[in-house]
């Protein structure tokens, strides 16, 4: 799945030509990494688990342009580690 995310395109100063732009600037995984990061116990899959986790409302290419809620988490294996991020949409 293609997941090109965009903030929302700058205002139009008056009296500017041209067409209105569809997209702001392109979320970048530079740009995601310099979100904040927050992290929270949860009760999931009958425990305890750790999860942290980046979120930021963005456009989505794929759908248009639409608004969408993006949150990045990562949760913590049973070995200490912290798993690979995933993508979720709302």
């Amino acid at each position: 799945m293609d997941t090109r995310l965009y903030d929302e395109p700058p205002k139009r100063k008056k009296g500017q030509r041209g067409r209105p732009r569809k997209y702001g600037r392109k979320y970048t995984p530079k740009r995601i990494a310099h979100l904040k990061r927050s992290m929270v116990t949860l009760p999931l899959y009958g425990k305890e688990q750790e999860v942290r986790y980046r979120s930021k409302v963005l456009m989505a290419h794929f759908l248009g342009g639409r608004l969408v809620r993006v949150v990045w988490c990562e949760f913590k294996s049973e070995s200490g580690h912290w798993k690979k991020a995933h993508l979720l949409l709302s």
